[in-house]
């Protein structure tokens, strides 16, 4: 009897302990990822030898990085997100203070930067549980 008791005492404790990480962990959101994913699209398709393609790109990679950190700010057990959005909007502002005054190599390899930590994000986003 004891032993029944005893078990049936584990088995809750443990489905208990489930259902509270099921409860608290951060899922999957549709919104942070199309952030993401809006900012890695513009990095893959700019114009680097076109000025006033790159100045909107930089200024749209940069708005858009910012909305995602004011985003994952206040989600409770969200804290990785936010801090991989703000090291994202960190490279997308330096970018953008350059306001297009930038040579094609420059340009090249910070939007390759800014697209690789967009998909980093992305992986990170997707890979939770819907």
């Amino acid at each position: 009897m004891k032993k029944l008791l005893l078990s049936c005492f584990l088995l809750t404790q443990l489905s208990g302990c489930a259902v509270y990480n099921a409860f608290f962990m951060a899922k999957y959101d549709n919104n942070e990822y199309e952030i993401v994913t809006h900012i890695r699209t513009i990095a893959q398709n700019v114009d680097c030898q076109n000025n006033i393609n790159l100045m909107d790109s930089s200024d749209q990679v940069w708005f858009l990085s910012s909305e995602l950190v004011n985003y994952t700010q206040y989600q409770p057990r969200n804290e990785k997100s936010n801090e991989m959005a703000v090291n994202l909007n960190s490279i997308a502002k330096g970018l953008h203070d350059k306001n297009g005054k930038m040579s094609r190599l420059y340009c090249e390899e910070k939007f390759n930067i800014i697209k690789t930590s967009a998909e980093d994000i992305q992986r990170v986003t997707g890979s939770r549980p819907r």
